[in-house]
C-alpha cells in the first residue's frame, strides 16, 4: 500500500522477526486510505489501547461514547497481524508493573519511616528511569493506571514527586 515509504527512516520501526513475518505486506487502511495500524512515531499507542495490568494483556481502548472497542486499537492488537500479547511480551509487561509498584511502595515506605531524610526520592526517581520498559511508566504517570495502587497515594502525598516522575518519562 505504501511502497513509496520503504526506505523512509520513520517507516523502518522495530519488530521482532516473528512479527514482522506475520505481518507480512498487509497493511490494513480504513475506508479513506489511512493507516489502521498504530504508528507509534506519530501517534500516542495508550489513545488506543487498554493495559490490563492484572494480566500484562493489550487490548483495544473501549469508547463509552460509541460503546466499541478502538478500530486501530483492534487492528493492532490482532494476532493474525501482529503478537503483542505473546506469552514472553506480557510476562516482559508484568515485571515491569512489579517493579515499578514496588519502587512506589518503597519509597511511600520509607517516607513513612524516615520523612524526606536520605535519598528516597532520587533512589524512587531511578526506580522510574530504570524501569520504562514497554511504555509502562507512561501508563501509569500520564494515563489510566495513574489511578491504581500505590500510583494514586504517590500522587495524592507527593504531588510534587509525581509530577517529577511524570516529567521524567516519555509519552
Amino acid at each position: 500500500p505504501y511502497p513509496e515509504r520503504v526506505f523512509q527512516w520513520l517507516n523502518l520501526l522495530f519488530a521482532c522477526a516473528g512479527c514482522n513475518r506475520r505481518k507480512g505486506d498487509r497493511f490494513p487502511l480504513d475506508e479513506a486510505g489511512l493507516p489502521l495500524l498504530i504508528d507509534p512515531t506519530s501517534d500516542d499507542p495508550w489513545d488506543h489501547l487498554f493495559l490490563d495490568t492484572d494480566t500484562g494483556f493489550l487490548v483495544a481502548r473501549w469508547h463509552e461514547a460509541t460503546g466499541k472497542p478502538d478500530r486501530r486499537g483492534e487492528i493492532t492488537t490482532d494476532d493474525s497481524l501482529l503478537r503483542l500479547n505473546t506469552e514472553a511480551v506480557t510476562e516482559g509487561r508484568l515485571r515491569t508493573i512489579r517493579r515499578l509498584r514496588r519502587a512506589v511502595r518503597g519509597f511511600l515506605h520509607e517516607m513513612a519511616q524516615n520523612g524526606a531524610a536520605g535519598d528516597a526520592r532520587e533512589h524512587f526517581l531511578a526506580a522510574v528511569v530504570d524501569n520504562d520498559d514497554y511504555g509502562i511508566s507512561c501508563w501509569f504517570f500520564h494515563r489510566d493506571g495513574g489511578t491504581e495502587s500505590p500510583f494514586a497515594e504517590l500522587r495524592a502525598r507527593f504531588p510534587e514527586v509525581w509530577e517529577t516522575a511524570q516529567a521524567l518519562v516519555s509519552r
